[in-house]
C-alpha cells in the first residue's frame, strides 16, 4: 500500500488479492500484510471459511507512504510461521511497486534471511510490479526463498497472475529440490560446464526449481572424458542424484544412471546434436548473454551491453525457424534492443534479468 501503489495499481492489486481468496479453499489459512512507512497485519492468518469477510478486509486497503519491504516480508513471514503445516505448502507471496525505502535494502543482506524460513519449510515468491522496483532484491529474495521471480508490467494482469501461482502451488510435487552430478571419474569422466545458470546448495549440489506435474526441467550439461575407452562397449558414464522434499514433507531421493556406447572418432564426429539438446543450449546461451549485458549495463559500459545483446539475438538464428521457443526468445531480445537503443535501460534490465532467470528454471514451455 506505498504512495507508489495509489490508482489502478492498488485497484489491481485489491482485485488480485480477492481472486486468491476465492480459489482457496475453507480448510486452507490465508493472511493479508500491507506496508507502506510500517508494515500492517491486516488479516490474521485464520481460515478461509467467510472469504466474504477477509474480502471486505482487502477491499478497504489504501496506498499511502514509503515501501518497508522488508517489515511486510517479516511480518508476512510471522504470520506463516505461527501455523506452519509439514504436510502443506506455506507460501508467503510478496509484491512490490517500488524500491525499499524502509529497512534492509541491500540484495546481499535479504537472501541470507530469506533462506533461513526456506530451511523451516516456508518459501517466498517475489512478484515487481512496474518499472521501479529493485528488481536485483526481488529475484534475490525469489531465489533464496524457493518460490518464483515474477516481472508484471500491466497491472491489470495481476488478478491473473495471482491465480496462476495458486494453481503453480496445487501443482507442486517437490520443493527443496536438489540435483547432484556425480560423472564416473574412475573412467576419467568428469564435469566439463554446467551450461544452465542454477544456484548451488551448500554441498555443491545444483538448486532446482519446485517441482511440478506436467513441468519438465531442463538442466545442460557438457561433460568431458579425459582418457581413452574402448570403442563398442557399454559405459556407465555417470550418475545424477534428485533430492526434493514431498507434499507431506518427508524428504525424497531418486538416483538415475546414464550409459553410452563407446564410439569410434569418426562414428562420433558423423552424429548430430539431438533437436531438443540444440534448443536447449540455444536458449541458455540467448540468457547468458542476457545476463552479461545487464552486468556490463550495470559498469555503465553501454556500448559493451550493447554488443551482448545483439550476441543474444544472434545465438538463436540457426533455430529461428525451426524452434518456436528460440523464436520467441529472440523476438524479446529484439524489443530489448529497441528498448536499451530509446534510452528505457530499466525496463530493459528488467526484462532481461527474468527472461534469463526463466530460461534457467525451464519456467517456459518447449517446442
Amino acid at each position: 500500500r506505498s504512495g507508489s501503489m495509489g490508482g489502478e495499481p492498488i485497484e489491481q492489486a485489491r482485485q488480485a488479492a480477492i481472486a486468491a481468496i476465492r480459489q482457496l479453499h475453507p480448510d486452507d489459512r490465508v493472511s493479508v500484510v500491507s506496508f507502506a512507512n510500517d508494515a500492517r497485519v491486516d488479516v490474521p492468518s485464520t481460515l478461509v471459511s467467510d472469504p466474504q469477510r477477509l474480502i471486505r478486509v482487502v477491499e478497504d486497503l489504501r496506498a499511502s507512504g514509503g515501501t518497508f519491504l522488508e517489515g511486510g516480508w517479516r511480518s508476512g513471514a510471522e504470520q506463516v510461521a505461527e501455523h506452519l503445516d509439514p504436510g502443506a505448502l506455506n507460501r508467503i507471496i510478496l509484491l512490490s511497486d517500488g524500491q525499499a525505502t524502509h529497512g534492509v535494502k541491500d540484495a546481499r543482506v535479504m537472501p541470507p534471511i530469506v533462506a533461513g524460513l526456506t530451511a523451516a519449510g516456508i518459501s517466498t515468491t517475489a512478484m515487481g510490479f512496474g518499472s521501479q522496483y529493485n528488481e536485483t532484491l526481488m529475484l534475490a529474495i525469489a531465489e533464496a526463498g524457493d518460490g518464483n521471480y515474477l516481472h508484471v508490467e500491466d497491472a491489470g494482469l495481476l488478478p491473473t497472475i495471482f491465480e496462476q501461482e495458486l494453481q503453480g502451488l496445487t501443482r507442486t510435487t517437490g520443493r527443496r529440490v536438489s540435483l547432484g552430478l556425480e560423472p564416473n571419474s574412475k573412467e576419467g569422466v568428469e564435469v566439463a560446464e554446467v551450461l544452465t545458470v542454477l544456484r548451488t546448495t551448500t554441498t555443491g549440489r545444483l538448486a532446482l526449481p519446485n517441482l511440478q506435474d506436467g513441468q519438465p526441467v531442463d538442466v545442460l550439461v557438457r561433460l568431458r572424458v579425459t582418457r581413452p575407452l574402448s570403442a563398442g562397449a557399454l559405459q556407465g558414464v555417470m550418475r545424477a542424484r534428485l533430492a526434493w522434499d514431498g507434499p507431506t514433507g518427508e524428504r525424497g531421493s531418486r538416483r538415475e544412471q546414464l550409459d553410452l556406447p563407446v564410439l569410434t572418432g569418426e562414428a562420433f564426429s558423423g552424429l548430430r546434436l539431438h533437436p531438443l539438446v540444440e534448443e536447449a543450449e540455444a536458449l541458455q546461451s540467448i540468457a547468458r548473454h542476457k545476463r552479461q549485458a545487464v552486468a556490463e549495463l550495470d559498469r555503465g559500459d553501454r556500448p559493451a551491453a550493447r554488443a551482448s545483446m545483439a550476441r543474444a539475438a544472434d545465438a538463436g538464428a540457426p533455430l529461428f525457424a525451426s524452434s518456436p521457443a528460440v523464436a520467441d526468445a529472440v523476438k524479446e531480445t529484439k524489443v530489448l534492443e529497441t528498448l536499451f537503443d530509446t534510452g528505457d535501460d530499466r525496463l530493459a534490465r528488467k526484462r532481461a534479468m527474468v527472461q534469463a532467470y526463466e530460461a534457467s528454471t525451464s519456467k517456459k514451455p518447449r517446442s
